[in-house]
């Protein structure tokens, strides 16, 4: 981490001192899915009772009159209607065996919620469907289907309680754990519901994936992750198919997902599936929220630092929807605080997050049609003055903007034998500035932009079999413009204290036009429910450079008698780097090859017969292809002298573990324990000094402990621990006098041969669920890091004093105090 990433840290855990941040509850009512269990096409019977008595009374009319009709002209050709869906639980997670019925038709739901209905005929009126599973409230929909038609529905199942039926509580509880029984290791899937049992997520989705096994980060300052002993740079995000190179507000203090709009999210660290780009470490899909409705739906949400509110409605055209949401801080007040306080400058400005987007959701006939625009903001102005007394040792300046803009076309259709073809097409820019202003003076301006076009065909032979096939194009070009400090004889994954340590200054212009040109599969088959096997490849092409980029992945489970799934994964991926000053022309290595990752998972699944579930994983990760440089200048000098770039491929790198997942459910409460024991070094052959050591992410020991209970029917308290081994980081053992330059300059220790402290954090939650004016509204409180644990983030040294030939002075910059948190949603 530079000191221009680590400064913005600084200002990020400045905003964040006297305040939290709201935890998203899933907004259930906002759902499209909940249009299902209320509303029908064009007012249906509002009881299941009504609905039977009218459908049955309707189909006997119809067939007295079909008779009469029969005698008189020939028969035309009847044309068959398919109801085609899925179910879901109350907090969107899909639901495997649901027996969904439609009068003497039923079909039971495969792995992922979904099911198909088939009528040779329409039938005349209203039809009831119902859904059903053991442990859960019946749901029923009522539909007036159309000949010939593809009816799309949802329906969601909410949770029946285990000994009292008038006890409700529980809803606010995740569903008890099921084993996966597909060969896939090291996947997670999060849900609205999983953000709001998360005391800390900072309404975050990203902060919620810190939590699971063999992840770790600073989630009190910063949204992102280390997965695996790998870094941030290692992992590729996604929103709703579409890449996204930035998906982070001001450099990593928080994602651009809104948490009022996610339906679910897919995490996987063990291995890239094929219908993402590859990466070396992990990959995170979020998905929004459809906007289908049938009525108006208004969600808002004002927290101690956000405000947010999601509005859906139908538009009067049947089958179209508008959506239409927005999420804005107002830091003004905590900065204001901040200032009185001494703890930033008197000058400095609130940063500023705003994220906003539009959605139309069309569907009519096989098709489901979808338009997007999104709009993601942010800033911040920080300024210290000489002579200033405030905590953060900085003197200058510090700014920072940053504009995404996404539009977004996609055609989901529905081919027949569920089979399902999904067409997105997206245009992204993403412009990024900043600027420091210190003992040195830099500033920079990014362009990303990309057209991105793709199509995926999901075939499932069968409930076990199923394949999935995907093109893809993207053209991207990234423009640098600016000056960034020479790091190029420091040695490559060095995590230094925030100090100055006298880089010159590039000034550096590269430009990266890329055209990307991909195909993919990916085919998961059980054999007997005791065999499964899983894999897929991935290759891209540039059409220019010819540079490939791949990932190829091989899974197979099997299921012993006693319920233990065992699985073993294995996979080979490559990820270029985009690092400006590594592919800058002048003093980089535009031509360096893609760094590389092969791994091998084996994994152990048991259900517990207490509702609870333990997942233990061993992995290995071997790299090379690595970037590397010399570490100190006169390596540098030499490489030069010889005319070689001064970056090369040549590094390796080498990470071993174990994670352990342990989830339960009882009655009213629900627990859950994760842990990771890791090892990751990195090996550099052009440094002069230490070749091998730990890279910045070896974080030993990880582990994450939470406990939800539900006392009576709308409370739920959370508590969690977690617990994680300070970073490596490379010490400062000295300075001395340059006299040339007037200045005092630090002398290191061996690269990463010292480690911050472990941290450590207790945050507590409660959430009172009432109506109010009948309205139904939450109300939400968090009390974070309640121990007040001093854990450091990192070492801080001034300039020191040339003139009076004081030494600069280190202190240490900690987390977050023990801070109050508290918001209030309604929900109409």
């Amino acid at each position: 981490m530079n000191a221009a990433v680590r400064t913005l840290a600084l200002c990020a855990a400045a905003v964040m001192t006297l305040q939290g941040s709201a935890v998203a509850e899933p907004a259930t009512t906002q759902d499209s899915r909940a249009d299902a269990l209320t509303d029908g096409a064009d007012g249906p019977p509002t009881t299941a009772t009504e609905t039977a008595t009218t459908t049955a009374t309707t189909a006997a009319t119809a067939t007295a009159t079909a008779t009469e009709t029969a005698t008189a002209q020939p028969a035309l050709p009847l044309r068959p209607v398919r109801v085609v869906g899925d179910v879901a639980g109350e907090l969107g997670d899909p639901l495997e065996g649901c027996e969904v019925r439609a009068g003497d038709v039923a079909v039971l739901t495969d792995s992922s919620g979904k099911f198909a209905l088939e009528f040779p005929a329409a039938p005349d009126g209203w039809v009831m469907i119902t859904a059903t599973k053991q442990g859960y409230q019946l749901a029923v929909l009522n539909e007036r289907l159309l000949e010939g038609e593809t009816r799309h529905v949802h329906l969601k199942l909410g949770q029946q309680p285990a000994y009292d039926v008038k006890v409700t509580a529980t809803r606010l509880l995740p569903a008890p754990p099921k084993v996966d029984h597909t060969p896939a290791v090291s996947r997670f899937n999060v849900t609205r519901g999983d953000i709001d049992r998360t005391p800390g997520a900072l309404e975050d989705v990203s902060r919620v994936v810190a939590a699971l096994p063999g992840v770790v980060a600073d989630p009190d300052l910063m949204a992102t992750f280390f997965v695996r002993g790998g870094g941030p740079d290692e992992v590729v995000y996604y929103l709703d198919r579409v890449p996204l190179s930035n998906p982070f507000h001001l450099g990593g203090f928080a994602s651009i997902y809104n948490p009022l709009l996610i339906e679910s999210a897919d995490f996987a660290a063990g291995g890239t599936p094929a219908q993402y780009e590859p990466a070396l470490s992990g990959v995170l899909d979020v998905r929004y929220a459809s906007g289908e409705t049938t009525r108006p739906r208004v969600v808002a949400d004002i927290s101690a630092n956000t405000a947010k509110a999601v509005v859906q409605t139908p538009t009067g055209i049947p089958g179209l929807s508008a959506l239409v949401s927005l999420r804005r801080s107002y830091f003004e007040l905590y900065f204001s605080a901040l200032s009185g306080m001494h703890i930033v400058g008197a000058n400095s400005v609130a940063p500023e997050i705003g994220d906003y987007m539009a959605r139309l959701h069309y569907r009519r006939g096989r098709h489901e049609l979808s338009a997007t625009y999104l709009l993601t903001t942010d800033g911040l102005d920080f300024l210290l003055k000489p002579g200033e007394q405030v905590m953060v040792n900085f003197v200058g300046s510090l700014k920072l903007s940053n504009t995404l803009h996404m539009g977004l076309l996609q055609d989901r259709v529905d081919l027949g034998a569920r089979r399902e073809l999904t067409v997105t097409a997206a245009v992204t820019g993403d412009q990024n500035a900043f600027a420091v202003a210190s003992q040195k003076t830099y500033a920079r301006d990014v362009d990303r932009r990309e057209v991105l076009g793709r199509a995926d065909l999901t075939i499932p032979f069968s409930d076990r079999n199923r394949l999935t096939l995907g093109l893809q194009y993207a053209r991207r070009s990234l423009d640098f413009r600016g000056q960034v400090s020479d790091t190029r004889a420091n040695a490559p994954w060095a995590d230094r204290p925030m100090i100055y340590a006298g880089e010159p200054i590039l000034d550096v212009n590269p430009s990266m036009l890329m055209q990307e040109l991909a195909a993919y599969a990916e085919h998961t088959v059980r054999f007997a429910k005791r065999f499964g096997l899983e894999g897929g490849a991935r290759l891209q092409v540039d059409p220019v450079s010819l540079r490939p980029v791949y990932s190829l992945r091989a899974a197979a489970s099997a299921e012993l008698p006693v319920g233990t799934m065992i699985k073993l994964s294995t996979g080979m991926a490559t990820q270029p780097t985009t690092d400006p000053l590594v592919i800058d022309p002048t003093y980089g290595n535009p031509s360096i090859g893609a760094p590389r990752v092969r791994q091998l998972v084996f994994g152990v699944e048991q259900p517990l017969p207490i509702q609870a579930l333990l997942r233990v994983e061993a992995f290995g990760k071997w790299m090379d292809r690595l970037t590397v440089n010399p570490d100190t200048p006169t390596g540098l000098q030499a490489v030069l002298g010889r005319h070689e770039p001064a970056y090369q491929a040549l590094g390796t790198g080498f990470a071993r573990g174990v994670d352990l997942m342990l989830i339960g459910r009882a009655r009213r409460f629900a627990y859950g324990l994760s842990g990771g024991l890791v090892w990751s070094d990195r090996t550099n052959p052009l440094a002069a000094e230490r070749k091998s050591y730990p890279a910045p992410w070896d974080q030993r020991w990880t582990m994450a402990a939470n406990v939800s209970w539900s006392p009576a029917e709308d409370w739920l308290l959370t508590a969690r621990f977690s617990f994680h081994t300070g970073r490596p980081y490379t010490p400062v053992t000295g300075f001395f006098v340059d006299d040339a330059n007037r200045r005092w300059l630090p002398v290191f220790g061996p690269t990463n041969s010292a480690r911050y402290s472990d941290f450590e954090e207790l945050s507590l939650r409660v959430q009172r669920r009432f109506t109010l004016f009948s309205v139904p509204q939450t109300f939400y409180f968090e009390l974070l890091n309640a121990t007040n644990a001093q854990n450091i983030f990192t070492y801080a040294y001034d300039t020191g004093d040339y003139a009076t030939a004081t030494a600069p002075a280190g202190g240490a910059f900690n987390h977050l105090p023990i801070r109050p948190f508290l918001g209030v949603r309604g929900e109409y």
